[in-house]
């Protein structure tokens, strides 16, 4: 949403500006980058065995992007900066006249500048019991405007969320390790 973009409403953002964040603010071992240039999805060649990212997030992150070009062909260029630690790492200046770094970020806070970026390294692992996105999604729709089959076609899901959110179950899922300094 606008929302999380409300930092730069005021001035286009440049490729010098992705280039600095890429560079000065992002942590080497904890960033990776991607680039979409004519309907086409770019990305860096990364040699470190988790391409930028810990974990599977730069693989996952670009079939995401990747599914997202396709229903959408027309995405504007965007050259897309992210943070792949597990916080959020772009302080909001404290003084005025300076912009406030622009990248995306798998958490952000008040203080922070970094647009969030959902985690799709969720699904399909097999503890994660998910539907696939599409009925997922499908599934968080209020009633009305909702068809959600389990597994992609015919039978009605089972879902969570098929009541509506105010049966949802208190349960997250978390994947990691309690001593990763991430």
């Amino acid at each position: 949403p606008d929302y999380f973009l409300r930092h730069w409403r005021e001035r286009q953002l440049s490729f010098e500006d992705a280039q600095r964040t890429y560079e000065r603010e992002l942590v080497g071992w904890g960033r990776t980058r991607f680039q979409v240039m004519g309907g086409q999805l770019y990305y860096p060649d990364l040699k470190h065995n988790t391409f930028g990212c810990v974990l599977r997030r730069t693989p996952i992150l670009a079939w995401a992007l990747l599914e997202t070009l396709e229903r959408f062909p027309d995405l504007p260029d965007v050259d897309v900066p992210v943070n792949c630690r597990d916080k959020p790492g772009s302080l909001l200046p404290s003084h005025r006249g300076r912009a406030p770094v622009l990248a995306f970020s798998y958490t952000t806070g008040a203080a922070f500048s970094d647009v969030p970026l959902p985690d799709y390294t969720y699904w399909g692992l097999p503890y994660a019991d998910l539907l696939p996105w599409d009925a997922w999604l499908a599934s968080t729709l209020p009633a009305p405007l909702r068809t959600v089959t389990a597994g992609g076609v015919g039978e009605e899901s089972s879902s969570d969320y098929a009541g509506g959110w105010a049966q949802k179950l208190d349960r997250m899922i978390w994947v990691g390790s309690p001593t990763n300094p991430l």
